[in-house]
């Protein structure tokens, strides 16, 4: 294929072939993040393929229609050296010039398929700070992987520690490539939809949550600071969007806390942005975090944002939020009632995010760091592009 490589100005040999792999292609922040990340990518100068190892693949069609190809590698377990072998063969046939790992199945069995392949560049994307890489017999495994990188990137400064400090002697080889989204265009602009739906009346505060319903987002604590907030403004409603393991023992602590007419589970919404939009408040009470792209989600729709600080949250939001200890109800509904009854603040705050998130954030600066990584691990070993 033809065309101009910009970091050089020479003419390219042909595209560059990138088999992306990870443990999942259901709705995450890691799988979401890969999905902008391939369809940023050039086609004239990308040729681009996912492997996927469990679950569903609900995001198969859409990386499809990015322009990916998409192929299911299926594992029998934890670990499957059956498949890695497997992996390696079809690695080996194929002759990528990049593979590039997400989450934890996914760089062990890529990582070491590559690796025995002869793949010349070879990159984990750390999207969280992994437990595993502290279990005693996937911490190992984890270190492993990691040694055979030609890189690591890690989605904020505060996973680039955790990996530094877990697994990785060797800090030349990270990288900290924040998450990137584009900006909302004018079909993001709230238009009450899902106020409608949950018959608010007009001028009814509401404060949003957005997030996986498992014990790292600690939704418990937000339910106690809702009640709290109730306590001294009845009139707020609360919305959870999302799925997940604890939804049950959510919705009975909710009605153990008189919150049921107050509270609304929303469940899985492909248009949960446009929700954050809609939103007086948006909190997360997470009790760690890789990243927090909701955050970024809701500063660029110039929400207010209080969350928990932990992990890159400070980093992420800088000054353009309010921050509450982990666990700690009593100073989330503080700051939600802060934000809630003072306009100028949940104004500036707002602002505040949202040209944050213009100058730091973009996905653009995203695809373009990425693919600068890739041309000098392929540059490094004498490919020419």
């Amino acid at each position: 294929m033809g065309g101009l490589l910009p970091e050089t100005g020479r003419p390219m040999l042909r595209r560059i072939r990138v088999r992306h792999v990870i443990t999942t292609l259901d709705v995450g922040g890691a799988e979401n993040h890969l999905l902008r990340l391939v369809s940023g990518f050039d086609p004239a100068r990308f040729e681009t393929r996912i492997a996927y190892l469990k679950g569903a693949g609900t995001l198969a069609d859409a990386f499809r229609a990015a322009g990916a190809g998409v192929d299911y590698w299926p594992l029998a377990g934890p670990v499957d050296p059956v498949r890695l072998v497997q992996m390696a063969w079809r690695l080996a046939a194929e002759r990528p010039d990049v593979v590039h790992t997400h989450l934890f199945k996914g760089d062990f069995h890529g990582g070491i398929a590559a690796w025995l392949a002869g793949v010349p560049a070879i990159i984990s994307t750390k999207h969280n700070e992994d437990p595993e890489l502290l279990h005693p017999v996937f911490g190992p495994l984890g270190r492993l992987v990691l040694a055979l990188d030609g890189a690591v990137v890690a989605i904020s400064r505060s996973v680039a520690r955790h990996v530094l400090a877990t697994s990785l002697p060797d800090r030349r080889k990270i990288r900290v490539i924040h998450y990137g989204i584009d900006p909302p265009g004018p079909e993001a602009r709230p238009n009450g939809a899902f106020r409608r739906e949950m018959d608010l009346a007009e001028g009814t505060p509401l404060v949003v949550l957005v997030g996986r319903l498992e014990p790292q987002k600690d939704i418990g604590t937000f339910l106690d600071a809702a009640a709290r907030v109730r306590a001294l403004r009845p009139d707020v409603r609360f919305a959870i969007v999302g799925r997940g393991a604890e939804e049950g023992r959510l919705r009975e602590r909710a009605r153990e806390l008189g919150l049921e007419e107050a509270v609304r589970f929303a469940g899985f919404r492909p248009d949960a942005a446009a929700i954050l939009g809609e939103a007086d408040a948006v909190a997360l009470t997470s009790r760690w975090e890789g990243f927090g792209l909701v955050l970024v989600e809701a500063m660029s729709r110039r929400r207010p944002v209080v969350a928990t600080a932990v992990g890159p949250v400070p980093e992420v939001v800088g000054d353009a939020a309010l921050l509450a200890p982990p666990g700690d109800p009593a100073a989330v509904a503080d700051r939600l009632l802060a934000v809630l009854s003072d306009k100028r603040l949940a104004a500036r705050l707002g602002q505040a995010g949202e040209a944050r998130v213009r100058e730091r954030f973009s996905a653009d600066r995203m695809i373009a760091e990425t693919v600068r990584l890739y041309v000098e691990l392929l540059s490094k070993k004498g490919k020419r592009w």
